[in-house]
């Protein structure tokens, strides 16, 4: 029997498979910062026990402000030194995304961190959320010293873990 001839259909899904195939391999690459990192050969240039923090996102600038300060004094207590974002020294960087929500009668402020190596490879994940017993009409309103206070500790905490300090 001779073979039955391709039919320009299943001709063009085959050439189209093959040409999607390197941008869905290209959709499974490990996560990466970017380009802020500059080569990878500065990995072996790093301080130990040192972090660099991103802008974070979702917090309102004061309180963006407040909690950095929180963070270098919880830093401090475990070892850990906060150097510049630009800082090409930095072991670990890590960049925060925050959120605010209202539920009944308490205010929940829900954070996670992406920490990554110095060769922009993301390194761990964590998130934590912190329960106020109070609401308003700008959740953010109810943050207080003391919660930002418990989320630098709880956040260094975790970074100090993945540093090995």
């Amino acid at each position: 029997m001779p073979p039955r001839p391709v039919s320009r259909i299943v001709l063009l899904l085959v050439l189209l498979t093959a040409g999607l195939a390197p941008a869905l391999i290209a959709c499974s690459t490990p996560v990466r910062l970017g380009n802020v990192f500059g080569d990878e050969d500065k990995a072996q240039k790093v301080t130990a026990g040192s972090v660099a923090f991103e802008p974070v996102v979702g917090l309102p600038e004061q309180l963006a402000t407040q909690l950095a300060t929180e963070l270098g004094t919880a830093a401090v207590g475990r070892r850990l030194t906060v150097v510049g974002r630009d800082d090409p020294k930095a072991a670990l960087r890590a960049k925060g995304y925050f959120t605010a929500t209202t539920e009944l009668s308490q205010t929940r402020i829900t954070y996670v961190w992406d920490l990554f190596d110095a060769t922009g490879q993301r390194k761990k994940r964590f998130e934590d959320q912190q329960v106020v017993g109070r609401v308003a009409n700008d959740p953010w309103s109810v943050v207080d010293a003391e919660l930002l206070s418990a989320i630098a500790e709880a956040t260094i905490a975790e970074i100090a873990v993945a540093s090995g300090t």
